[in-house]
């Protein structure tokens, strides 16, 4: 497997990614309605702002994500056709770039885990 059929497996895996992401937040902007026009306690009905503003955020999200990465699919093709080496190296740019994101997001997860455990 050549680095190219690599990139494409790894967009492939983000946009079905994405598809679940938009999937997620339709399924909580139906349960948001659904607790509007079913809910009888006050609860209930206070879950509707909440729920509706999460998965439109969540729906947002997956849809950009899915848009963007059919649009990069193709260009990727054409750029790994053209010259392979400058592709090679983009993309190890473009990896390289977002790396540090993986040990913010495991902070950023413990420290709100640890707050919601000491809320609740």
């Amino acid at each position: 497997m050549n680095l190219f059929n690599g990139t494409a497996a790894w967009i492939k895996g983000e946009i079905f990614e994405a598809v679940l992401i938009l999937a997620f937040g339709v399924v909580i902007i139906l349960s948001g309605v659904m607790f509007w026009k079913f809910g009888t306690t006050p609860n209930s009905k206070a879950l509707v702002i909440p729920l509706v503003v999460t998965g439109i955020v969540y729906s947002a999200l997956g849809g950009s994500m899915y848009i963007s990465n059919h649009k990069r699919l193709p260009a990727y093709q054409l750029n790994y056709d053209k010259n392979k080496l400058v592709f090679i190296q983009a993309e190890k740019e473009r990896v390289e770039s977002f790396q540090y994101m993986y040990t913010i997001s495991k902070i950023v997860a413990t420290i709100f885990f640890t707050c919601t455990l000491i809320i609740f």
